[in-house]
């Protein structure tokens, strides 16, 4: 592997930035940093109008302290910011997930839509 080269000018500049807080090390380097970019433009979702009309679902989980794992499924309605159900177990399935979508819908009435995130809990 070739070893990079500088001048003596770029040498005195990095010193100098240096002195002002910035690293050595990037100032040095020839190409600039990678950024992430997105792969398409996002959208700006229309915030809910009304009751019913979006909810949001997302997973959280926990340890307690013998090491046992804790998984909940949250389900909140996003007009309101009501939490419509929370159901906690050790293994929360995509079974369970139905359910709880059953008995929400049953109380309530059917979402318009329903967001989530892109977490790996949703992909079967």
């Amino acid at each position: 592997m070739k070893q990079k080269r500088f001048t003596e000018e770029q040498k005195a500049f990095a010193l100098r930035q240096a002195d002002s807080g910035v690293p050595v090390a990037a100032i040095l380097r020839k190409k600039p940093p990678r950024r992430r970019v997105a792969c398409r433009t996002r959208r700006m979702r229309p915030p809910a109008t009304r009751r019913n009309e979006s909810w949001s679902m997302d997973f959280v989980s926990d340890r307690l302290f013998d090491g046992r794992r804790l998984q909940g499924l949250a389900l909140v309605d996003n007009h309101t910011r009501e939490s419509l159900a929370l159901h906690v177990g050790q293994r929360v399935r995509g079974m369970d997930v139905v359910r709880v979508l059953e008995q929400v819908a049953d109380r309530r009435g059917r979402p318009a839509s329903i967001r989530v995130d892109n977490g790996p809990e949703f992909v079967s």
